[in-house]
């Protein structure tokens, strides 16, 4: 068996911004099975409900009013419900560490997310609430070679571990397709040993700028995370089109992917008017 050093383990984390309990990192150096997935779906690590308590560490107003913002946007499109709340057993709480990180999934009581200095873009607070809510890295999925080519000769020594693949055994994606947009997704350059050189490359190249998004969370972060958690909100399947997904916030209507709405994602939404699509 491989050491915690070998997979960059150490400290501990896992793929630099994950940071893993003692049992979590003996269980990806074991390839257990709940490591095995896009996102997690062993009970023990997902919220028991779709309302997650949370508290700050620090008292900073513009911080937890941006931190705030960006929880909002999850609500906004998915089920799930952020509360400030100090009395809760289970909560995130949300700390200036050094950098970023956080774990992947629930563990259960007390659970930092580290938003360092620097880490204050709304799409990298999104990236680590993702993690807490159990993504994993999107470039970890088991078929990325499919939609990447990664370029270990260009990766920083040490750091190889971050363009590790999860195993292709029963991995779970729970039918949403691999996303260069997703907020999980690392950049061309992430991790390179030099300037210019690309540690991973979109088999599509119209695609390279998509990567490395760290403005807000993607349509599919969304439509994951609402198929992992939010399934059993609304009583009715409705016919939601070009991969739309059931508003859990308003059953009667789809969350469409940009620049489609109407009902069911029928529409085409070009600036302010609607076009049917035939």
């Amino acid at each position: 068996m491989q050491s915690l050093l070998d997979l960059k383990v150490a400290g501990i984390f896992y793929e630099t911004d994950i940071a893993l309990t003692l049992l979590q990192a003996s269980q990806i150096l074991g390839n257990k099975r709940r490591f095995k997935r896009k996102i997690v779906t062993n009970t023990t690590m997902r919220w028991e409900t779709p309302v997650i308590a949370y508290r700050f560490a620090v008292n900073d107003d513009h911080w937890e009013v941006q931190i705030r913002n960006v929880l909002a946007k999850f609500s906004q499109n998915t089920c799930l419900r952020f509360i400030e709340n100090m009395d809760a057993e289970d909560y995130l709480i949300f700390n200036r560490g050094v950098g970023c990180y956080s774990p992947v999934g629930r563990l259960g009581g007390a659970q930092e997310i580290s938003i360092g200095y620097g880490c204050e873009l709304d799409g990298i607070i999104g990236h680590e609430v993702g993690h807490s809510l159990g993504l994993w890295h999107e470039h970890s999925r088991p078929e990325r070679d499919n939609y990447v080519y990664v370029y270990v000769q260009n990766v920083l020594p040490g750091t190889q571990g971050q363009f590790q693949k999860l195993s292709r055994d029963e991995s779970v994606d729970l039918g949403v397709p691999y996303d260069y947009g997703s907020v999980m997704h690392y950049a061309s350059t992430t991790f390179t040993n030099s300037a210019g050189r690309k540690t991973i490359v979109p088999r599509q190249p119209e695609y390279e700028h998509t990567m490395g998004n760290r403005v807000d969370a993607s349509f599919l972060d969304y439509k994951i995370l609402n198929k992992a958690y939010c399934s059993n909100i609304c009583p009715n399947n409705l016919p939601c089109q070009h991969g739309g997904y059931v508003n859990p916030n308003a059953c009667d209507r789809c969350l469409c992917p940009t620049g489609l709405g109407g009902t069911y994602c029928e529409k085409v939404q070009y600036s302010s008017k609607l076009y049917i699509l035939h």
